[in-house]
């Protein structure tokens, strides 16, 4: 039993110091909240609530809002192997790994208030992608749901790569 006690009792003595180190339990401590760490909990909670900005639209809606002439940047995160299979006509190809890079970033529009529609293979390295956008100041990053799986089932149109 005095085992138990103990392992109890450095648990706890653990779990209230990370929610000190965290500020959870006095406002005061500087720890953790920092600006980064505060926009890092932003992109969290919008990741997780999708809220608005944090768009997904569907094949059919790109799709047509391409044929009507809605200015908006392809942004294909696949691999380059995955992007000898066809890409979207137009679309700026990064990969998910080297979009972070400084001159990848600058390939962007300037303007922040541009859409930025991005796909991969399904939409899970599309969400990482849309929460770095997000976080250099894109408000208009949306996913393009399903990605490319999608688009191919749809029989939409796709290019090789040049």
């Amino acid at each position: 039993m005095k085992i138990i006690s103990n392992i109890q009792k450095n648990i706890l003595i653990a779990a209230v110091g990370v929610m000190l180190a965290a500020g959870t339990l006095n406002a005061d401590v500087p720890t953790l909240k920092t600006p980064n760490l505060n926009a890092w909990q932003t992109t969290y909670d919008n990741l997780r609530d999708l809220t608005p900005q944090w768009g997904r639209q569907s094949i059919e809606a790109i799709k047509t809002s391409l044929e009507v002439g809605v200015p908006m940047v392809l942004l294909d995160i696949r691999t380059p192997k995955e992007w000898e299979n066809g890409i979207i006509e137009n679309a700026q190809l990064v990969t998910l790994n080297d979009l972070p890079k400084a001159e990848n970033i600058a390939k962007l529009p300037k303007d922040k208030n541009s859409i930025i529609a991005i796909y991969c293979k399904g939409s899970v390295r599309s969400t990482l992608a849309m929460a770095l956008l997000q976080q250099v100041g894109y408000k208009n990053a949306i996913i393009i749901d399903g990605g490319m799986t999608a688009w191919k089932k749809a029989k939409y149109p796709v290019v090789n790569k040049k």
